[in-house]
Parts: structure tokens; C-alpha cells; sequence
């Protein structure tokens, strides 16, 4: 869990930069925040602090919105609102 946010804290700067880095930060900002929200483990996606299969696991749906907030819900401060319209 800590690395996960470690990394989202560290592309959420990257994301606001509107870079040539900015689009691949996106995807991977995305991909930390689902993992974070994924809270078992299931094949290659294994997390130390959830080692086991949830059997009752729902299907669910992340947007970049949802990701920013996730992020700046989690402690991060946006850079800038523009992120979150």
C-alpha cells in the first residue's frame, strides 16, 4: 500500500504539468489508484496488506476524475483544480 501511494503522490505533479509526461503519468496514476481500491489479492496482483482473495469482489469503474480525488482524498494536494473539471 505504501508504495502505491508513494507512486500516485509522486505522478499527481506530473498529471497538472500538461507534459509530454502528462499522458502516460495519467494511465499510471490510474493504475495506483485502482490498486489501492482493490483491497485483495487476485493473480499477479498481489498486495502484502490484503494477502487474500475477496470471493465476493464486485466489478467497478474508475474514471481520471475519480483518480484525482482518490489522490487528493488520500492526503495529496492537486496542483491545480483544473484537474478535477
Amino acid at each position: 500500500g505504501e508504495a502505491l501511494r508513494g507512486a500516485a503522490a509522486a505522478l499527481l505533479p506530473i498529471v497538472a504539468g500538461n507534459t509530454a509526461a502528462s499522458d502516460p503519468a495519467v494511465v499510471a496514476l490510474m493504475i495506483a489508484i485502482a490498486a489501492l481500491r482493490r483491497e485483495e489479492s487476485r493473480g499477479s496482483h498481489y498486495r502484502s496488506d490484503f494477502p487474500g482473495r475477496d470471493t465476493d469482489a464486485v466489478e467497478s469503474r474508475l474514471t481520471l476524475k475519480m483518480a484525482i480525488q482518490a489522490a487528493v482524498a488520500l492526503g495529496w494536494r492537486a496542483p491545480t483544480m483544473e484537474l478535477l473539471t
